[in-house]
């Protein structure tokens, strides 16, 4: 979450992209694998090497931090910079041992943190190693150097929500563990945006070039939704596709563990075969080899090598005259075309307090939504303190305040929080000066009213229209991150629109059913019983006692669809998993199941798991079917029943595991399809799994199917826990 980094106020619950985004600046940067700093370091230290730059580029792969800040750094001072051995080139290997030892390196001791980091970095040097060789394979515009970098860094912002919300992002990937999940799904539920928004950002505010930028924002987009030029799809469908070849090959760990298959319309959009997909895939373990050779050093002696490096880069700068004006030309190179508004800001307080003779200078920017103020307040000595407030609603940005206002005034008009007047407006007695942008007030200056600096009135206009065009963008970008949530929301409701569409369908059929079969069934049932009750002959009983059973087998079959169709409305109440579990095993011991007699059910339910919130007979129905269809896919191996709490407490995960051939990809997709069945022979309705992912939903739940051809499946129904909030809201709805 927001007050995770420590810098950022929390302003709700979640952390909002623009939260995000202010962290990020405020931060020193993404921290570095030691491992991999060190062989950098060590890699830097002779200019002697004749192929010091494709083996540099090599080991620097191996780190996704590292390369992305080296990258931004050559690109600051070379904006055409596009790819990594271009960014080596750039800095030399002088420029590139600097910039590594100004990064900050994460803590070894954390295991799961190494196993994270560490898993994504060999994911990440899998999908660049895929996407290069698949640009080489295709027709496309984009060149493979640059495709290598952009599927190299296309999950850096997974490392970004990392550093920023260490726990919540930790928490994300656990949920995805645990409900195998996409990733960016659990990081939206539990963090408030995923690693592609939280990407764009770090793209755009390190000026990676938008190849990168659509990349790591795009890559999971529905193909349909991305752009028709080829120049803006192509790294996002590259990427996509390189994503897919790495996760299905296994290499290395995205964190995400959802089903994965090769998508089939990016393989038409890019004219690529399967087959060219498989030598891909052969190929890609050769590229991991010096990241894994990096990763069995020793860290310890990793991190003093690094501290003794950074001792002797001291030293020698502290030995240059001219560090405060490398400093000076460095602040003044942040405001270009691609700067963001908060380092416009930023740039402009710093400017102007360095320029004056106030104490300090604040500079502000109001967000085209008028829903946020961005400020930035900076000292002579060059110290700038950022933020993002809530403004109060009504503000007239047309009309803005005359020059005679007082601050303090001002101050009231633009923030929401009481405290932010005292926390962050200048004091007393200071000057106000607005700043417009085509007659609308976008922003201004709080001053000493002596001389922030000599031509503050002169740039005034200059600064305004700077500041408009900079709360321009941030709007345009607010706009386009919410289209394609809106496309990736839209892509998620398509199959919950088949869904509901096929139980309106079955609805229809069902009543129909009723109506047209009730009369004539209890017709036959009738007939049938009374010619039961005075036949004397045997086999004529038989005869009638067949069609009476099969009469109200047909009954049935209408009484299930109606109770598919239309259920009824759910009684929860606490249910205890172990007691439901061995219930259910019990029920299923004594059914006509094939398998009911010589199937082995093991039941494993975690100590810390709560009482679950549900229907007892619906959630016993849904057990049930779960394990007869288990039973019949593991025959005569074992079937697994367990359970085990969230990674909040909030939800209980049931889930039933089974030894047998899984499913393929098309099975795994209609299993919960009404009436589908993958067997011919004998063959049931068709309506077990449906029938338990309808109870699973109507109970406040979900249900989900994960399978392995050749291993097995494994089917989790998620419900609230007992005493959860959940349950409070379910109360609340029942109500």
């Amino acid at each position: 979450m927001a007050e995770e980094s420590g810098k950022t106020p929390p302003i709700g619950e979640a952390l909002t992209a623009e939260l995000f985004a202010q962290a990020l600046r405020e931060s020193d940067g993404l921290s570095a694998d030691p491992l991999v700093a060190a062989a950098v370091v060590e890699l830097t230290g002779t200019e002697s090497a004749d192929d010091s730059t494709d083996t540099l580029c090599r080991v620097v792969s191996a780190d996704v931090a590292i390369a992305a800040q080296l990258l931004s750094t050559a690109r600051r001072q070379h904006p055409r910079t596009a790819d990594l051995p271009a960014a080596v080139d750039s800095l030399g290997l002088a420029g590139v041992r600097s910039v590594v030892l100004s990064m900050r390196l994460w803590d070894s001791e954390d295991l799961e943190q190494a196993a994270f980091r560490r898993g994504l970095a060999l994911h990440s040097l899998a999908v660049a190693a895929a996407a290069k060789m698949l640009c080489a394979a295709s027709a496309v515009m984009l060149e493979p150097p640059r495709a290598h970098v952009c599927g190299l860094l296309h999950d850096a912002g997974k490392l970004a929500l990392a550093d920023v919300a260490p726990k919540s992002h930790a928490r994300a990937r656990d949920e995805a563990r645990l409900h195998a999940d996409d990733l960016a799904v659990r990081e939206r539920a539990v963090i408030g945006l995923d690693h592609t928004v939280a990407g764009r950002h770090l793209s755009e505010q390190w000026r990676l070039g938008e190849e990168i930028s659509d990349a790591a924002w795009l890559h999971h987009q529905p193909v349909e939704s991305l752009p028709p030029s080829p120049a803006k799809a192509e790294p996002a469908l590259l990427t996509a596709l390189a994503d897919a070849v790495a996760r299905v090959g296994g290499a290395g760990d995205s964190g995400s563990h959802d089903r994965i298959t090769i998508p089939e319309a990016i393989l038409d959009r890019l004219r690529l075969s399967g087959s060219e997909i498989s030598a891909v895939t052969e190929q890609i373990t050769v590229e991991l080899e010096t990241a894994r050779s990096v990763f069995d050093g020793d860290e310890s002696a990793a991190e003093s090598a690094v501290r003794r490096a950074r001792m002797e880069l001291a030293r020698e700068s502290a030995a240059r005259p001219d560090a405060a004006a490398d400093r000076l030309a460095e602040l003044t190179g942040r405001i270009d075309g691609e700067s963001e508004l908060l380092d416009i800001v930023s740039a402009v307080a710093t400017g102007l307090a360095a320029g004056g003779d106030s104490q300090d200078t604040v500079v502000y920017a109001i967000e085209q939504s008028y829903e946020s103020v961005v400020l930035a307040r900076c000292g002579r000595d060059g110290r700038c303190r950022r933020r993002i407030l809530r403004m109060p609603p009504g503000l007239n940005p047309v009309d803005p305040p005359a020059a005679d206002v007082p601050a303090e005034t001002v101050a009231e008009l633009l923030f929401a929080e009481p405290e932010a007047i005292t926390d962050f407006a200048p004091p007393a007695g200071r000057a106000h000066r607005p700043l417009l942008s085509g007659g609308t007030w976008v922003g201004g200056v709080f001053h000493s009213g002596r001389a922030v600096c000599s031509g503050l009135e002169a740039i005034a206009p200059v600064l305004g229209l700077v500041l408009g065009l900079g709360a321009a963008r941030a709007g345009a970008q607010r706009r386009a991150e919410g289209l394609a949530a809106a496309c990736r929301a839209l892509e998620a409701s398509r199959g919950e629109l088949a869904d509901s569409r096929t139980l309106a369908a079955v609805g229809q059929m069902a009543a129909g059913a009723a109506h047209e079969m009730n009369t004539p069934l209890a017709v036959i049932s009738g007939r049938a019983q009374w010619m039961l009750s005075r036949c004397e002959d045997d086999a004529q009983r038989r005869i009638w006692r067949t069609i009476s059973d099969q009469a109200q087998r047909v009954s049935d079959i209408v009484t299930a669809l109606m109770e598919f169709a239309e259920p009824t409305a759910p009684r929860p109440e606490p249910l205890e998993v172990a007691r439901l579990f061995a219930g259910a095993v019990e029920r299923f011991s004594g059914s006509e199941h094939p398998q009911a007699s010589s199937a082995c059910v093991d039941i494993e339910v975690a100590e810390d798991t709560p009482a679950v919130w549900a229907d007892r007979s619906q959630l016993s129905s849904a057990l049930g079917e779960l394990l007869a269809n288990a039973a019949t896919a593991a025959e005569t191996t074992g079937v697994r029943l367990w359970a085990c709490p969230d990674a909040a407490g909030r939800k209980v995960v049931l889930a039933v595991s089974d030894t047998g051939p899984g499913m393929d990809a098309r099975s795994a997709d209609a299993a919960a399809t009404p009436f589908y069945s993958s067997r011919q022979a004998g063959r049931r309705r068709g309506l077990g799994l449906s029938m338990a992912k309808r109870f699973a939903e109507i109970n406040g739940g979900s249900l989900r199917i994960e399978t392995d051809p050749g291993k097995g499946t494994t089917v989790r129904i998620e419900l609230p826990a007992a005493g959860s909030g959940d349950e409070d809201q379910r109360r609340t709805d029942d109500a």
